[in-house]
Parts: structure tokens; sequence; C-alpha cells
């Protein structure tokens, strides 16, 4: 047996300079794994508050048949969750979608719903269960729908803590693209009430007058785009990338299944709607109201009649709310990598470029993303973004917040299964960064920086560590501008036979 160091190099840059002083920055504060290969590992979707505490709680949806519920809490802790799976054994796909549907009987507390597929014997039919929130969560389901056409999905369900009609009630949208009954999709508009009645819903069926087109592909609420006082709905559709239009639907007591206007793009565009998706909650004049994607263009709309047309095509945007409190709603923007801007868009304001933390183990880094959840309720939105296709598939998701929730330390860890010593966060960075290592067992590390001539200017770490996953921060405010090397020292074992 012979004992060998092995050893890990990564560079960082450092600059004095006053331009970064004017840019913000996103502390990654927490990382979550699916638990096996093959789970992708990583549909993340807003609960509200489930349990009534006064915290925001969030799901992480997979592919391996489960799915996490993490409740928020002052101390948030990542290793704490509820798993939620079926004993049905006619069901399969239960987890891949789990999201808050807001309070839609009213009674204090966020409810749920989860989504799945189940074998009649023939067929694969849609259906998704309804969970009600309480103090105590009770994983029973209250109710549970059954799709009614053939091979038609149930869901994905629409997570908006809105009252379209303004009863008292929340509502949520069930989206089914495609059934093999009529050939064509169909949006439902469930109503909430004292007690779920599934024959309560308004069926938004695809317009008479399209072929077989693919109808609630991208499907979204937005803020009163008519100035009657109530929340509307955009449908999207789509045959087969050609001929897209989105439907606009007037919110209100009144609402029905005949819709009242339609967007079109302004120029020839494939996939127009593939992406919808509200990203302000007031309706000031100058705010964005909604913006759609295709797979040229994104659409950015303040009014049906006023509209922007630009250049990158968009995987992901939504509302960030005010993630640094400047009074001032942000957007959460996914193109090639990850980009926050303040919500006045034409002044192209980035506030902030979220960096996959891990180059090579990141695949999807932006697939999914939540931004509009205050876990530790400190009053800051905390950025939650999945990488799906991380570690063959298994699936990361990765927290940033303005603020320091939790350190990632023994308290929260994963026990990984390998070395990994990750580029530092922010690079470049002034004055300070944060680097995160991996153990896949309990040795003694060392974490050192050097400059370009080799020389040690700071030991981070010299001492025994158990496995996990660590943070460190890196404070170089005494040391020059310029470019620096840190290394990871951590003893292995080779066997000779």
């Amino acid at each position: 047996m012979i004992i060998k160091k092995k050893s890990f190099v990564a560079l960082l840059i450092f600059f004095v300079s006053s331009k970064f002083f004017c840019q913000d920055s996103l502390k990654l504060v927490a990382v979550l794994e699916g638990t096996n290969r093959g789970d992708k590992f990583g549909r993340v979707k807003g609960a509200g508050d489930i349990n009534g505490d006064g915290y925001d709680d969030f799901f992480v949806g997979s592919s391996g048949g489960y799915a996490r519920l993490y409740l928020g809490n002052i101390d948030f802790d990542t290793s704490s969750y509820i798993k939620l799976t079926s004993t049905n054994e006619t069901e399969y796909s239960y987890g891949s979608l789990a999201t808050g549907i807001g309070d839609i009987n009213s009674d204090g507390y966020d409810d749920f719903a989860i989504a799945c597929t189940y074998f009649d014997g023939i067929f694969g039919q849609g259906r998704f269960h309804v969970y009600y929130g309480g103090a105590e969560i009770d994983l029973i389901p209250d109710f549970t729908y059954n799709s009614d056409y053939h091979q038609e999905g149930a869901g994905p369900l629409k997570n908006y803590d809105i009252d379209i009609n303004k009863d008292g009630y929340d509502d949520f949208l069930v989206i089914s693209p495609y059934n093999w009954t009529t050939g064509k999709g169909r949006v439902k508009l469930f109503w909430g009430g004292e007690s779920f009645d599934e024959d309560n819903v308004l069926i938004i069926n695809a317009p008479e007058e399209e072929g077989d087109i693919f109808f609630g592909e991208s499907v979204e609420i937005i803020n009163d785009i008519n100035g009657d006082g109530y929340e509307d709905i955009l449908i999207s559709s789509n045959e087969f990338g050609e001929k897209c239009k989105v439907y606009v639907y007037y919110g209100g007591p009144n609402i029905d299944n005949i819709y009242d206007d339609v967007i079109a793009p302004v120029k020839d565009e494939y996939n127009f709607g593939i992406i919808i998706n509200s990203v302000s909650n007031n309706s000031e004049i100058g705010k964005i109201n909604f913006i759609i994607g295709s797979d040229d263009s994104s659409y950015t709309y303040y009014s049906l009649d006023s509209v922007i047309v630009d250049s990158p095509k968009l995987y992901g945007v939504g509302n960030c709310g005010d993630i640094n409190n400047d009074n001032s709603i942000d957007l959460i923007l996914c193109t090639d990598s990850i980009y926050i801007y303040d919500d006045h868009w034409w002044n192209k304001k980035q506030l902030i470029k979220v960096l996959s933390p891990y180059y090579k183990n990141a695949q999807g880094f932006g697939k999914y993303f939540n931004s509009t959840t205050d876990i530790n309720n400190d009053g800051y939105n905390e950025v939650i973004i999945s990488a799906p296709y991380s570690d063959s598939l298994r699936g990361s998701v990765y927290i940033f917040s303005y603020q320091n929730i939790t350190s990632i330390d023994e308290k929260n860890k994963i026990i990984p299964r390998q070395i990994t010593l990750s580029q530092n966060y922010p690079n470049p960075f002034n004055p300070t960064t944060k680097i995160e290592y991996q153990l896949p067992k309990a040795g003694h590390v060392t974490l050192k920086v050097f400059n370009m001539l080799g020389q040690e200017v700071a030991s981070l770490v010299n001492e025994v560590k158990a496995e996990g996953r660590y943070l460190v921060n890196f404070n170089a405010k005494n040391l020059a501008s310029g470019t620096y090397i840190y290394t990871l020292n951590f003893p292995t074992i080779c066997r000779h036979e």
C-alpha cells in the first residue's frame, strides 16, 4: 500500500478595479443532489408556504419516481426534506412534477399537487394528486384527478397563487398539449373552493379554426393586460413548430373558453410561444408585462401593442422579485448562461451573471430555476438553479443568495464519490471569492494560494476534514491585483497486488 498525495490546481483572477464594485454578486450557499444516477433531479418549483410557518418552501422533482419538498426555515438545512413517493404500482413518472398550486381551499395554508401517469390496462393516462397544506403535512392525497382522454397528460400544473376570478380561492391550470382522442391539446382551469370539485373546471380547447396543433405547449397567467382588474391567460399553439400563435383569454368571473385576442410574431419565426413568462406583478407604465420566446428571438411586451424584438434565444425567463432589495423587480434570463437584469430591460442594465459552479459537472445548468423564494425569510429572494443532467444524469440543484443561509458543511453535506476542486466564484473577483471542494473520505487537507512566482500567499485549510462538501472564503484585500493559483492536496491510497 502506497499513500500518495493528490493535488488539484486552479486559477484565481483578482483585480483591484472600481468597475467590479458596481456589479452585485450572488453567493452559492447550498448544493442539492439526486439520489441515483438517471434521476435527472432538478425540476425546481415554488411551493408557497405549505406548513404556514412564515417561510417559503420549494419542490425539486426527478425522473426517479420521487420528489423532495424542502421546507424553509431561519436556519435552512439542505439535509432536511420530505421525500414524496407513490405506493401505487400502476403509477409511474410520479414526482417528475411537483408544484404549489396556491391556497385553493382558502384555509390559510398553501396546497400542492403532484403529477404522474397511471396504466389503465391499455393506455397510459394522466393523473394528478392534490394535497392540502397544514401545520402537519399529510402525504395522503386529498383528491386524485384522472384524465378522461386516451393518452392525455395531466400536467404540467401551473403554480401562480392567483385568484383569477377573485372569489377568495386560488385557482390553478393543468396543461395537456396533446391527447389521442381528439389529436389536439387543451387547458383546464380548475377553480378553487372550500372542497375540490373536478366538475368545477373551465376547459379551454384548441380553437376550431386551427389544424392539428399542440395547443398549450406554453401557458402563462400574466398581469392584467386589458385594465379590467383581473389577471389574464396566454396559451400558445404550435403546429410542429410552425404557424405558431399565442391566444389571449381575459380573466374575470365571466371568463370563457373563447379567446379574446391573438398574438402573432412580427416576422417568420419557428416555435414562437415555446416560452411564455410573466415578469412583473404590477401595471406601471414602462414595466415589462410578459416575454414570449421563439427559437431565434425574444419578444418583450409592455402591452399587446408595445413590443421589443431582440436576438437572444431564450431557454427560460422569469420574475426574480426584488433579489437585491433596490425596490425594483428583477428579471432572470437563461440563454447560454444565467443573467439577472433590472426590470427596465431596454437599458440592458445587467445586475449579475450567474456562472455554473461546476464547469464539467453541471450539464443543463439553467434548464429549470425558481427565483421568487425567500426560504429563510431574511427579505432576500433566493435564486435556485438546477443542472438536471449533471453527474451522469443524477442531477444537481444550486441555491444562490445575497445573504448567507447556511454554509456548506457537515450539517448539510452530501457525501461525494470523488475529490473535486471547483472553480472559485466569482472569478474575476474583488476582493473576496469562494472556493468549493469535496472529499469522498476523511483525511488531512491543505488548500493554499500561490502567486505566479510560486510563492505561497495564503493558507486557507491545513487540517483533517471529514468527507463532504466545503466552501471556503478567500479575502485578497492585502494582495496586489493579478492572477493566482490555488491548490488542494489530499492523501489517496494506491494498492499494488
